[in-house]
């Protein structure tokens, strides 16, 4: 059932990013890229790297993306229509990515990962401990108690961003 949900996360991830990219229109751009910026969360939390999952759906899907969607309705808004990408550079981007992706995927069958330090020490890490217990609680705990006014310093900020954006965008011009 787990390999199943893997599958599919991979797919909606590799799904969304194809349509990304062949689609003109940006804001449709803009808001499937939730699709992918959530898969990759998901494809994450198999991995059992919870932190860094939580971490990709506020500072991605909570904050990047939220301001992608904000400047392309703002510019929308200033040109009068809809904002169309060109695909002028289509084939010179695709083979450029299908050659990154090539030797990417060359140095990852060549490097001897047995070799490395890093991942020795966690082999016997993994293999002392018994159960993995999630970091989420004690983060949590840390910004509640301890990290409680930085916290609401940038909830702060971002509520003025938010504000000052919808201010500038409600303007008439």
């Amino acid at each position: 059932m787990e390999l199943y949900l893997f599958y599919a996360l991979v797919g909606l991830v590799l799904g969304s990013a194809l349509f990304i990219l062949f689609t003109k229109n940006v804001m449709y751009a803009a808001f499937i890229l939730l699709l992918t910026f959530s898969g990759i969360a998901g494809i994450y939390i198999f991995l059992l790297a919870d932190v860094v999952a939580v971490t990709q759906v506020m500072v991605y899907v909570g904050g990047i993306l939220i301001l992608l969607i904000f400047g392309v309705m703002f510019t929308n808004k200033l040109s009068g229509g809809k904002i169309l990408s060109s695909h002028q550079y289509q084939w010179a981007g695709g083979l450029l990515g299908i050659a990154i992706f090539s030797l990417l995927i060359a140095l990852i069958f060549q490097t001897n990962f047995e070799t490395l330090d890093w991942i020795k020490n966690n082999q016997q890490e993994a293999s002392m401990q018994i159960s993995k217990k999630s970091s989420i609680e004690d983060i949590g705990v840390q910004l509640m108690t301890h990290q409680v006014f930085a916290l609401e310093v940038v909830g702060l900020l971002l509520l003025l961003a938010l504000i000052g954006t919808a201010m500038i965008a409600g303007k008439k011009l």
